[in-house]
């Protein structure tokens, strides 16, 4: 027969109480909510919303400012938000590593120098980080499928589809 003193001792009750409480706490802890990750295409939308382009133009091989731009935010967006490698990225949007890692330095380039650019990238960005498909943010004027949107010192407007329900506030 085993002496209790040894299995159980007294003078050390409160520790194991303490101990045994913790341990019930964390069996019955809530689980802490899923988030699904941010997918690729997830963010090519979002950022063809913001610029107001299509999905093809975003991903041709056309070289003006007006589809190099958001194609620039969308990749630095995937680096930032996705655990995504420059190659992975690279195959979503049909280019080669390399050529993601130059457009993701450009990108940073013109967030320093383009306030417009940057203004665009930051709505992308709330629109993305909430994971709710909608900016957060104050809308400060919404008409005809166009939402003008106020954060951080900064109004934009950015044009929903009514084809894609859920995205107009």
């Amino acid at each position: 027969m085993r002496d209790s003193q040894t299995d159980f001792p007294l003078d050390d009750l409160p520790s194991l109480l303490r101990s045994a409480a913790d341990q019930i706490e964390e069996l019955t802890r809530k689980p802490e909510p899923f988030t699904a990750p941010l997918k690729l295409a997830e963010i090519r939308e979002t950022v063809c919303d913001v610029w107001d382009i299509s999905l093809p133009q975003l991903l041709s091989d056309r070289r003006n400012p007006q589809v190099v731009h958001p194609r620039f935010a969308a990749w630095r967006l995937a680096r930032d938000l996705t655990t995504c490698s420059y190659i992975m990225i690279g195959g979503r949007f049909q280019r080669d590593h390399t050529t993601i890692m130059h457009g993701i330095g450009r990108a940073n380039d013109l967030l320093a120098d383009n306030p417009d650019f940057k203004s665009k990238y930051q709505v992308c960005e709330s629109i993305l980080d909430a994971g709710t498909g909608k900016p957060v943010g104050r809308v400060t004027h919404a008409e005809g499928g166009k939402q003008s949107f106020a954060a951080d010192n900064v109004v934009t407007t950015v044009r929903f589809p009514a084809s894609r329900p859920g995205r107009v506030l």
